[in-house]
């Protein structure tokens, strides 16, 4: 089993509210009229990133840009204190999620493992039966259902995680699927869950319905049963 290990570290330079930006030298620290600019040094040997173009958040914008082979910078003129910042090489998202408070990072290093066993195989998590309170708002043509199943593979490269998928639906139902990124230690390619239900189906064709969730990857797929438990609100 091969096992890698990836921590990523940020350096920040402190930056006053007038958007200077303090340096610190032997005689303390000097104030400079620049742009508001805070460094991401990545530290790790063998790990590559390709840059994300600029991102706009509000009224303001972050352009990250790479300064070496594994140190990346980026710049902001936005006020807003919560940034996201995402790398993505070879299946491997990296997302990068941190607070501004008074001019510093509030968090200033993290780090994940990820473990390459190489077999092909993406795995489900979670719960087997999905229970959820169906009771639709006026107008309301669907209702979202959040659970906490997940879906990993493992492997990295063009064996990653491709596609997840329901098969074997009842015809009509036509239950979507809204796939989101979790946060945290996890896998390469890995999802959180939220089942789409329409509200023109009669609940009682959902009780213990059973639907399957597929993942594929490069070489081979795997099928989980979700059975479905809706319940009306308790008055």
């Amino acid at each position: 089993m091969e096992k890698l290990t990836i921590y990523l570290f940020l350096v920040v330079f402190a930056t006053t509210a007038k958007g200077q930006e303090r340096h610190y030298n032997d005689m303390g620290p000097v104030d400079e009229d620049t742009p508001p600019r805070r460094e991401l040094l990545t530290l790790q040997l063998g790990v590559k990133f390709t840059v994300t173009p600029t991102r706009h958040y509000h009224n303001g914008y972050m352009t990250l840009s790479r300064r070496s082979e594994y140190e990346l910078s980026f710049t902001t003129s936005d006020t807003f204190p919560n940034f996201i910042a995402n790398e993505r090489t070879n299946n491997l998202t990296i997302s990068v999620d941190f607070t501004f408070e008074d001019g510093t990072v509030e968090k200033n290093d993290f780090g994940f493992t990820v473990i390459d066993k190489n077999n092909h195989e993406p795995v489900f998590t979670g719960p087997s039966v999905v229970r959820f309170l169906y009771q639709p708002k006026p107008g309301q043509s669907y209702i979202d259902v959040e659970t906490w199943i997940t879906v990993a593979d493992e492997d990295l490269g063009s064996f990653g995680l491709q596609d997840v998928v329901v098969v074997d639906d009842e015809e009509g139902l036509n239950i979507q699927l809204v796939k989101y990124a979790l946060y945290g230690p996890v896998s390469p390619a890995a999802y959180g869950i939220v089942f789409r239900i329409p509200t023109n189906i009669p609940i009682e064709r959902m009780y213990n319905r059973i639907i399957y969730l597929a993942a594929v990857d490069g070489e081979s797929g795997t099928v989980f049963p979700a059975q479905l438990k809706p319940y009306p609100q308790i008055l």
